[in-house]
C-alpha cells in the first residue's frame, strides 16, 4: 500500500479510481482530474458516473477479485482493458487517506 500521493502525481501517472465505503458496499468514481483527462481524450465514450458494489457480508475492498477491478475500471472509463493498459493502467485510492488498495499490473510501468 502506498500513501501520501499528491493529486497532481496521481492524475498524471495513470487512471485513478476513488472509492468510499457505505453500510452495504463500496462506491467507486473517477478522480476529477482523471475524468477531465478522459473527457478530453475520449469525448465520444460513454461511461458511468459512479458505481456501487454491494455485499451480503461486510468485507474490505482489498478482498475484491482482480476481474471485478477490471470491470469497474471499464465501466467508469468507457475504455477497453487494452486502452486502459495503453494509458498506464489504473489505481484504486481512498480520496481522504490517499491509501492505494489496488493497482493494475501496468499502472506504474
Amino acid at each position: 500500500m502506498k500513501t501520501g500521493f499528491s493529486d497532481k502525481t496521481l492524475a498524471e501517472s495513470n487512471i485513478i479510481i476513488h472509492y468510499s465505503t457505505q453500510r452495504d458496499g463500496f462506491v467507486f468514481r473517477l478522480h476529477p482530474l482523471t475524468l477531465l483527462s478522459l473527457q478530453k481524450r475520449y469525448p465520444e465514450r460513454r461511461r458511468v458516473d459512479s458505481l456501487l458494489i454491494g455485499y451480503d457480508k461486510q468485507r474490505s475492498p482489498e478482498q475484491i477479485d482482480e476481474g471485478v477491478w477490471q470491470h469497474i475500471s471499464q465501466l467508469l472509463t468507457g475504455l477497453s482493458s487494452t486502452e486502459i493498459e495503453q494509458v498506464g493502467g489504473f489505481s484504486v485510492i481512498h480520496p481522504v487517506t490517499q491509501q492505494e488498495i489496488y493497482h493494475s499490473a501496468l499502472a506504474y510501468a
